[in-house]
């Protein structure tokens, strides 16, 4: 009987009341609170870096196509390989000059299905080697850099769907945006989108700056040394990227600090 009363008396000293039960839940909850943002801060820092590996990569093609084509700078588009329109990124795909996985920024983590299902497709040089890379996550400073239409600062009203520039065309190249985290919205989702233009676009064709690195964005630039932006402005990214030089956005696009 005495054993019996004891075993009770030790199970009602070791047991928890429903008040400390629920301030532990408390506590632990606070603690989340406080160590989510900065656990979530360092996996994007992780993701930002495996971003830049891209732009890199990207950039060791960009320059591996220069030295083949009499220094010339890939076009965003209009690459014909068998008589097919390829992308930027179609050609390096299809060429082998970059790995398809090096056009998908690992922090483009809410890509609509539609979106993400043609962006890793393979490509075939004997279909349409367009399909499946539209929805990239990186956007090409298309009307600078990969059209040739301005050349040394001036817009030659060449047709730049079909010509393109040379690197000796562009002195201030370090200074010049080719590609960044870019994004649209498709069907009411974010996607990437494989090119940019020099002021904000709603245009289904165009693709914006986007912010997904803690609010920067990674940028290559013509030298095909990669960084990062300050955070973006998400309701205009391009304010951001103004040098506030007076000349606006455009100076950053084409390279030139001094274009009026």
């Amino acid at each position: 009987m005495h054993n019996n009363q004891h075993s009770v008396r030790s199970v009602k000293l070791n047991s928890f009341t429903l008040i400390e039960l629920l301030v532990v839940i408390a506590i632990i909850a606070i603690l989340a609170a406080i160590l989510l943002p900065a656990l979530n801060s360092a996996r994007e820092r992780g993701r930002s870096a495996s971003c830049i590996n891209n732009l890199k990569q990207q950039g060791m093609a960009f320059q591996m196509y220069a030295q083949n084509n009499d220094d010339f700078v890939l076009r965003y588009s209009k690459n014909f390989i068998q008589n097919v329109n390829c992308s930027w990124i179609g050609y390096m795909i299809t060429t082998g000059l970059a790995d398809p996985g090096t056009f998908m920024c690992p922090s483009l983590a809410d890509i609509s299905v539609a979106a993400k299902s043609q962006s890793y497709v393979s490509v075939n040089a004997a279909t349409n080697v367009t399909a499946g890379i539209t929805y990239s996550g990186y956007g090409f400073n298309y009307k600078y850099a990969g059209s040739g239409r301005y050349v040394r600062g001036v817009d030659t009203k060449r047709d730049w769907d079909v010509c393109n520039a040379k690197y000796t065309d562009l002195p201030q190249a370090s200074n010049m945006l080719f590609v960044i985290d870019a994004c649209q919205m498709v069907s009411g989702e974010k996607s990437g989108y494989y090119r940019i233009d020099v002021i904000k676009q709603s245009a289904a064709s165009y693709g914006n700056p986007d912010g997904r690195h803690n609010g920067s964005g990674n940028i290559l630039w013509g030298d095909a040394h990669v960084g990062s932006s300050e955070k973006l402005d998400e309701s205009d990214p391009y304010n951001t990227l103004d040098p506030k030089d007076g000349h606006g956005a455009c100076a950053i696009f084409n390279g030139y600090k001094d274009l009026i």
